[in-house]
């Protein structure tokens, strides 16, 4: 469940919507049908309490039966891209044929560790108002306290491969990146070979706070910049000529052609620092 919110904090930050199917035992599996249906009903129970919704239900969660993996059962998280096309990224799987197959074993806590961690747990939750559950060695058909257990592993992936996860966000993006993602965050754009000084000095205080900045320093008409640095997806385009340099300031305008007007460098690499922290 941990993970499950964990995954949605990180996909969030990247603008995804996902859906989650809960793939069951296959045709040719390892291990007692017994495990397998107590392995899955963990899972649903952890899918209801995650969406707050039951299977089929709209906003939940779906069934997809037979496509586990043949060592355990498993939750298939499929993202939305800008047009809604659905990709395979993260995954959540349970396994446990290999703690069987290396013999793996742990201690549980012994009777007097028990006792103390739950003392603690009680004391806490007098001090907060907060309800305590059982700290889980304590589960059904669970060895004695102190005993050997078996423990089961957690396969887990949020981006899967990261070269295919890119490639996902460069669809989902359509090459405008969020400026805490954005290779091409601003561009200063001199009016004339006359303010390319400024120009470079203004980069340089973008640059000392951490942010990809370029100067294009080519003869071009003023539009014909505006339009190329659009064209390349910069998130700010400053222009800078006399009145800014008068003023020590630049004029913002988005790649959207949106026009914030003239700003003081300090302050617009403020707003520049919030953003990158909202990852906006």
């Amino acid at each position: 469940l941990a993970y499950l919110e964990f995954l949605k904090y990180a996909y969030e930050i990247f603008g995804f919507t996902f859906e989650l199917d809960l793939s069951t035992r296959p045709e040719k599996y390892l291990g007692e049908i017994s495990m397998w249906d107590k392995a899955e009903a963990e899972l649903a129970r952890a899918l209801d309490k995650f969406t707050g919704k039951s299977c089929g239900e709209r906003g939940g969660w779906a069934l997809n039966p037979g496509d586990g993996a043949f060592y355990g059962p498993k939750i298939d998280i499929k993202v939305f891209d800008a047009l809604r096309r659905r990709h395979q990224c993260a995954t959540i799987q349970l396994d446990f044929q290999l703690p069987i197959r290396f013999d793996l074993w742990f201690q549980g806590r012994t009777e007097k560790q028990s006792s103390e961690a739950a003392s603690a747990s009680s004391s806490d939750a007098a001090a907060d108002g907060s309800a305590v559950a059982g700290n889980g060695d304590a589960s059904a058909g669970a060895a004695a306290p102190g005993d050997l257990r078996r423990p089961v592993i957690i396969h887990r992936a949020v981006y899967g491969s990261i070269e295919r996860f890119m490639a996902i966000l460069i669809e989902h993006y359509a090459g405008k990146w969020p400026l805490w993602l954005s290779p091409r965050q601003v561009i200063i754009l001199p009016v004339s070979e006359k303010y390319v000084e400024y120009a470079e000095k203004a980069r340089q205080q973008i640059h000392e706070a951490r942010f990809f900045v370029d100067v294009d320093h080519s003869d071009r008409k003023l539009a014909k910049k505006i339009r190329e640095a659009q064209l390349a997806q910069y998130n700010y385009i400053l222009v800078v000529g006399e009145e800014e340099l008068s003023s020590g300031t630049v004029n913002v305008r988005t790649r959207d052609n949106e026009v914030h007007g003239p700003k003081v460098v300090a302050a617009f690499t403020e707003e520049l620092a919030a953003l990158r922290k909202q990852f906006k």
